[in-house]
């Protein structure tokens, strides 16, 4: 319903992009600070608490700030989620960290649209929502620390005890002591890096640059698409699950094709792909069925899903170990600013034009020019992930480290790659 209030509506959907916004950086920074796993953790704690308030919440501005608070949570949860994530498996594993990360993103759309459905009473429907997460305040048990991040603060012995139990599940072989074969090889002590050796140098600075603007313009048509899928027509928990199931063929997309095309040319390719649905549906405009009309959403939602999950595997191969938290939290920082503006963008389009839900996701230009930028971002094909920064700026591609000991050649990609 779209009334002279219906800028309340917006506004607590901004104040949510808002708190994700803050935690990005929040959780980015403190991420490479003290670690994945405690900010992960509070990040579940923090969830759990405002979510279970939210039930409860007796004005409307209270339940915005209590929506900002879970979206103050989402990066940690979700984007050092994959960070730790990505950190624990090897390269060749990487993609399909992302690509199950991704479906478990989508299933919980489906379910959410079911549970709209099934229950009406919005504080009910918040209840089972925040319910759940009191299971996952278990992961601190369950869940290890990075391997790597504990490396960069010569916290050896600890990252040796997590390798041990990795080898003994995969029937792998660690030998002892190997940090200090690991020092050996190292030409320099590790520093204390931050924002700034994001924009230290120009190689680093292009990258950076380049993400920044990749970021907010898948979010603006990812939340476009998904929180404003019913301004076309039909039923509107039918339509959100249709672009929640759109992502599954998606991200079956992303497994298999990119470590074989690589992760440049999926994003790019995937960016024009929505560019080029935007400019149709900007020039067929509203004399099309509402199936053609589906249609369209669904293959721009799958390309934007395509580019999303892609992104995150690409910015964290981007930046080394010591700021790779902190690169991945910027730049959902940064892609707050697209989300924000698709709350609105979506309100002004509905109250003045009487746009589509796909004309409310992104400008198309913007879109195209998008993948276009993409281009100049180096190529990235099954590259091992940088570790130290300086060795980052001195090599194009950087080698997994091995070592000899006790006439066994052990690979480090676990800790490097």
């Amino acid at each position: 319903m779209y009334d002279d209030r219906s800028w309340i509506k917006a506004t607590v959907q901004s104040l949510y992009y808002i708190g994700q916004m803050t935690g990005s950086l929040f959780c980015g920074v403190m991420g490479d600070k003290i670690g994945r796993k405690r900010v992960f953790y509070l990040a579940i704690v923090i969830q759990t608490l405002c979510g279970t308030l939210l039930t409860v919440a007796p004005t409307w501005w209270l339940f915005a700030l209590l929506k900002a608070g879970t979206g103050f949570s989402q990066p940690g949860i979700f984007g050092v989620a994959v960070v730790l994530g990505m950190e624990l498996v090897g390269a060749k594993y990487r993609r399909l960290g992302a690509v199950v990360a991704g479906a478990f993103y989508a299933f919980g759309e489906m379910i959410l649209a079911g549970m709209a459905y099934a229950i009406t009473d919005y504080r009910i429907l918040h209840a089972a929502i925040a319910l759940p997460s009191l299971i996952f305040l278990s992961y601190w048990w369950l869940v290890p620390e990075s391997a790597r991040w504990l490396v960069t603060k010569e916290r050896y012995e600890e990252a040796d005890v997590i390798l041990h139990k990795a080898a003994r599940i995969n029937g792998s072989y660690v030998p002892d002591r190997w940090w200090e074969q690991l020092e050996m090889s190292q030409n320099s002590k590790y520093t204390s890096f931050g924002l700034f050796d994001l924009v230290r140098t120009p190689k680093m600075r292009m990258r950076t640059l380049i993400c920044f603007f990749l970021w907010p313009v898948n979010t603006m048509m990812y939340y476009g698409l998904t929180m404003k899928s019913d301004l076309g027509g039909g039923n509107l928990y039918i339509n959100f699950a249709i672009s929640a199931a759109m992502e599954i063929p998606a991200l079956f997309v992303v497994y298999f094709l990119i470590d074989r095309i690589g992760r440049r040319q999926i994003v790019a390719g995937s960016l024009m792909t929505a560019g080029i649905c935007l400019v149709l549906n900007w020039i067929i405009g509203d004399d099309v069925s509402f199936y053609w009309g589906m249609l369209q959403m669904m293959i721009t939602k799958g390309a934007v899903t395509v580019s999303y999950t892609a992104m995150y595997t690409y910015t964290s191969e981007l930046f080394p170990t010591v700021i790779r938290n902190t690169a991945v939290g910027c730049c959902s920082t940064i892609a707050r600013v697209g989300a924000i503006m698709s709350s609105y963008m979506a309100l002004w389009l509905v109250n003045y034009l009487c746009a589509t839900e796909y004309r409310a996701s992104a400008p198309p230009r913007r879109t195209t020019y998008a993948a276009r930028q993409n281009s100049w971002v180096p190529w990235l094909l099954m590259l091992t992930f940088p570790y130290v920064f300086h060795s980052f700026q001195n090599r194009h591609v950087i080698v997994a480290r091995t070592a000899k000991m006790g006439g066994v050649r052990v690979s480090f990609e676990l800790l490097f790659g």
